[in-house]
């Protein structure tokens, strides 16, 4: 639990086999509940943690995950919603919440995107995989409508169920597809 600006560093080992024993909070975070903390993860592995919310991470709206390395595999979450097995990145109270994922680091989305998404990436390269939807997920252009990039010079493009980061050419040859919606419940 990382808060009143606790800091935590992960350079290696396991963190396994962890729950929140409260299967019914609106929080969560099997390994990490970052509140008003930061989670550095550089290496090591999290893996079968459990959590009604964040299977691995759940990142508050006021927590600062950054992830550059490592591997998050196994983790679940309770009910029938899948939320974040992985990691739950929380924008419900704020928008001071900080998710940055980079290095080699490869997301694996396993529902829809249902909120806001501001990304940061670090080591940009041409048709980098950001993330992977996981087996019986598929990527819509909605989904795409909620992921924002603040890396000037690039933006995210589906193709093949994956998000890539593309570099944006001059304008003559730019071509750009603004996608607009709206929701029929208000």
């Amino acid at each position: 639990f990382l808060d009143e600006y606790a800091e935590f560093i992960m350079n290696g080992g396991t963190v396994e086999s962890n729950k929140t024993l409260d299967q019914t909070a609106s929080f969560g975070g099997g390994a990490f509940y970052v509140r008003e903390g930061t989670l550095k993860i550089n290496y090591g592995t999290i893996r079968n943690n459990s959590s009604t919310k964040g299977g691995a991470i759940y990142n508050s709206s006021y927590g600062k995950t950054i992830i550059t390395g490592g591997k998050i595999t196994n983790n679940t979450t309770a009910g029938d919603e899948q939320r974040g097995k992985a990691i739950f990145h929380s924008c419900e109270y704020g928008k001071n919440a900080v998710l940055k994922i980079g290095g080699s680091a490869n997301i694996e989305l396993t529902s829809d995107v249902k909120n806001e998404i501001l990304l940061t990436v670090e080591n940009t390269s041409e048709d980098r995989v950001i993330a992977t939807a996981s087996d019986g997920v598929v990527l819509t252009k909605n989904d795409m409508a909620k992921i924002k990039l603040s890396n000037e010079g690039f933006y995210l493009k589906l193709e093949d169920n994956k998000i890539k980061l593309t570099k944006i050419k001059g304008e003559e040859d730019e071509t750009k597809t603004v996608y607009f919606g709206y929701d029929v419940n208000g």
